[in-house]
């Protein structure tokens, strides 16, 4: 036998269907909304890791060009004090 349901209880019973209808539909937007968010992020993210790659690759060729005009610097004052050291002992020898 059923039970009989009065129209109050048929009245609660819809009203807490559509809250939790709505509460359905809120949760789904949230979802969306974080998943739109993560996509995001993981594209910044991306692109900040490409970015970061590529100033490692402009750093490291910096400090190998700092390097290279270093040691060419350090050449030319040898040339230098050699040539200066040759004068020098020229003079002395005169």
């Amino acid at each position: 036998t059923a039970l009989p349901i009065s129209v109050k209880q048929v009245r609660l019973i819809q009203q807490q269907l559509n809250e939790e209808k709505k509460r359905r539909v809120e949760a789904a937007k949230e979802r969306d909304t974080m998943r739109n968010e993560l996509s995001r992020a993981n594209l910044a993210k991306g692109r900040l890791e490409n970015l970061c790659r590529e100033l490692q690759k402009h750093s490291k060729a910096v400090k190998d060009e700092s390097l290279m005009r270093q040691k060419e610097d350090e050449m030319k004052r040898h040339q230098v004090a050699t040539k200066f050291q040759a004068t020098i002992d020229r003079s002395e020898e005169r």
